[in-house]
């Protein structure tokens, strides 16, 4: 196997600078790499075992570092949208102003309900344990009786709970 040669797009000095300026802990390891393959030209398996890596991985960034060079070391996940834009301050305040009144069949919201509502209003689906979360965010608990069963007497149930409970045992 041929050994992975490093580009000499940077010196030793400037990828130290960048590792202390560095503050995304994924770009700082990646220049880690770098580094010790070229200061101590360790192949691509002896850094991966240095830094927890795998040999492929250590490759990945040798390529993208000779092919872009500080650009091809960068988290790509720093771009990425982060969290759901779609929630905000005020849309929990129409959804608590929802979840306060009763839906239109009389019942209770569930998160059915509350879903069909967000894509007929907003015309976005989202998955139901997204719609759960910001029912609870939203300070929405459902009350619902336990269940009884069909036979039970319901007289036999009120008596009981009167009655002290010392004195049953």
């Amino acid at each position: 196997m041929r050994k992975l040669i490093v580009c000499n797009r940077l010196s030793i000095e400037k990828i130290d600078e960048l590792i202390r300026k560095c503050v995304y802990p994924k770009e700082i390891t990646r220049w880690i790499g770098i580094r010790l393959m070229k200061r101590q030209s360790l192949s691509a398996n002896q850094v991966a075992k240095e830094l927890g890596f795998s040999p492929e991985t250590v490759r990945i960034w040798v390529h993208r570092y000779n092919r872009f060079g500080e650009k091809g070391l960068k988290d790509g996940r720093i771009n990425n949208k982060r969290g759901n834009t779609f929630k905000n301050a005020e849309f929990l305040k129409r959804l608590s102003d929802l979840l306060k009144g009763r839906p239109s069949n009389g019942g209770i919201w569930v998160g059915r309900l509350v879903q069909k509502w967000v894509e007929e209003k907003y015309g976005a689906h989202f998955k139901l344990g997204t719609i759960y979360s910001w029912m609870h965010e939203a300070g929405y608990t459902p009350k619902v009786p336990r269940p009884s069963h069909i036979k039970s007497d319901k007289e036999k149930h009120e008596e009981f709970k009167k009655k002290d409970i010392a004195s049953q045992l």
